[in-house]
């Protein structure tokens, strides 16, 4: 059995300026952690115009700034919008 954590990336309600780069912050803290605590998977979704659920639209960079500061945690991107408008495909 495998175990993972998944950040949402939830913000909470207005308003935002201030609760970002927090709720980045700690999604990064929070994957280090798992990661210590021998969680299996970190998985960070990406998600566009859901106001008060997920402020993640870049996923990878989640997973980039997770993975300089872990050992041995798997990253997952868990949903990945390949639509050219909001990801161009370079």
């Amino acid at each position: 059995m495998e175990f993972g954590i998944f950040q949402g990336a939830s913000v909470g309600p207005r308003p935002w300026e201030e609760a970002e780069p927090q709720r980045i912050r700690w999604d990064v803290e929070m994957g280090v952690a798992a990661d210590a605590a021998g969680f299996d998977t970190f998985w960070a979704p990406e998600h566009h115009c859901l106001e008060e659920y997920s402020h993640n639209s870049a996923s990878h960079l989640s997973c980039l700034a997770v993975g300089m500061l872990t050992e041995r945690i798997r990253l997952v991107t868990g949903i990945f919008n390949l639509c050219p408008a909001i990801n161009h495909p370079v």
